[in-house]
């Protein structure tokens, strides 16, 4: 696999705890990436050529201010561009927004990624996100807005209203909550927005390594997929040339980034796999979690893995001669 986006996750602490939270992060977490871990994790990632970027997440990682500047200090040096993910709480005014962003532009951030809707607005005013707006206009910072929506949520129509002219040459992006994290628990079944058929393309995360503040590794967001199939444990124990060479020999990530999920579903549906899917889901992510369940046997796809193994020594056999 190559891997193009390194992500640190760096903390589940949130000053909000929203119904659509995926991670279920909130303000009573104290966990926090050690900093030499996260150092390491840079110095090791950018040394493969493939990675390109980047990506500070949480929670949300303007809580430890200046943990996130060192890590930005550090990414910098490397000339790395960095992008970071916040619900925009700390831009309570014209003036903090214009000094906070002026900083992170000198330390090499090329682009926020806002989270801005009906459930982000119960802890964070909209006040914040047109202050972010009004500066990143003036010292010319990449902005890029999304909004989680379900059936009965406010829209985009809504949050632009909210923006007001502030929005202007921003672009606004509306994507369904998935059913996972505190979501499952909070949000009504029916009030998802169901996919009209069950997803079978290929993810599209499956080139972003993130690392979190626990020292799991994930090939891809993490969003739903955090089985045993996937996880690697104790990344600060380990190299990033480790976690690579593991996903790398992972079959079950293999067939995933070759075939996409398309591929387990003719599988399970053949040899008739005890695998308990739904029969509506709110995107791939939330597919791929009910794949790889922690309940399902991870040796319930070898039938299927090793017919496939044997079609690719065919195939290769066919081609020698």
């Amino acid at each position: 696999m190559k891997f193009r986006t390194l992500t640190l996750l760096i903390t589940y602490k949130c000053n909000a705890e929203c119904d659509i939270c995926v991670f279920c992060c909130n303000k009573q977490k104290n966990d926090k990436m050690n900093l030499d871990d996260a150092y390491r994790y840079i110095d090791e990632a950018f040394e493969i050529e493939s990675f390109e970027n980047l990506a500070i997440s949480g929670g949300e990682p303007f809580l430890f201010f200046e943990d996130l500047i060192k890590i930005c200090k550090k990414a910098h040096k490397k000339n790395i561009p960095i992008t970071i993910s916040t619900n925009g709480f700390w831009a309570s005014s014209i003036e903090k927004t214009s000094e906070i962003i002026e900083q992170l532009i000198l330390l090499g951030v090329t682009s926020l990624y806002i989270s801005v809707d009906q459930f982000h607005a119960e802890y964070v005013p909209y006040d914040c996100i047109k202050n972010i707006l009004v500066v990143s206009k003036k010292l010319k910072i990449r902005i890029d807005l999304h909004s989680i929506i379900t059936k009965n949520s406010l829209k985009l129509k809504h949050i632009v209203g909210k923006l007001e002219d502030e929005i202007m040459n921003y672009k606004i992006v509306q994507l369904p909550c998935v059913a996972c994290g505190r979501a499952k628990e909070k949000i009504d079944e029916n009030d998802f927005i169901y996919q009209d058929s069950i997803p079978v393309y290929k993810c599209t995360y499956l080139n972003t390594l993130v690392i979190d503040s626990y020292g799991k590794a994930y090939p891809c967001c993490g969003v739903t997929n955090r089985s045993k199939y996937f996880l690697f444990d104790n990344a600060n124990k380990h190299s990033i040339e480790e976690i690579i060479s593991f996903y790398n020999n992972n079959i079950y990530l293999k067939l995933l980034e070759t075939y996409g999920t398309g591929w387990f579903l003719e599988n399970i549906k053949k040899y008739k796999l005890d695998v308990k899917l739904k029969n509506k889901y709110t995107n791939v992510c939330e597919l791929c979690g009910d794949l790889f369940s922690d309940d399902n046997d991870i040796e319930i796809y070898r039938a299927a893995i090793n017919n496939e193994k044997q079609k690719m020594i065919n195939k290769h056999e066919l081609v020698c001669k």
